[in-house]
């Protein structure tokens, strides 16, 4: 978000960000695949006994990740995108402590 952000200013600085170099529609993309990839691999613990709370609690987190991927798709402004900078941090926070409750409390506490 904040390479998506600074786009304009790296660009005329000469910084060659991946924003830079494969544009605005790349940069939502991979933020899309950053936010949303976890939620995928988290399935793959599906097999593992007494994990069942670890794999399902973090979705919960799941809307706020949305939320950050479409206002970065549709907003251009600085001073917006920050706010979407912060929903992204608070997201990663909510998606890891959802995941090690569900870990701490579904695998019977072990």
């Amino acid at each position: 978000i904040n390479n998506l952000r600074d786009r304009t200013g790296d660009c005329k600085a000469g910084k060659k960000t991946l924003a830079v170099r494969f544009g605005e529609r790349f940069a939502v993309a991979e933020l899309a695949v950053f936010l949303l990839l976890p939620y995928f691999l988290n399935l793959l613990w599906m097999g593992v006994p007494g994990v069942r709370w670890a794999v399902w609690l973090p979705f919960v987190a799941l809307p706020l990740a949305l939320c950050v991927v479409a206002g970065v798709a549709r907003t251009r402004s600085g001073v917006r995108m920050n706010l979407y900078l912060a929903l992204s941090s608070l997201h990663l926070l909510v998606f890891a402590l959802l995941w090690m409750a569900g870990m701490k409390f579904g695998s019977g506490g072990t």
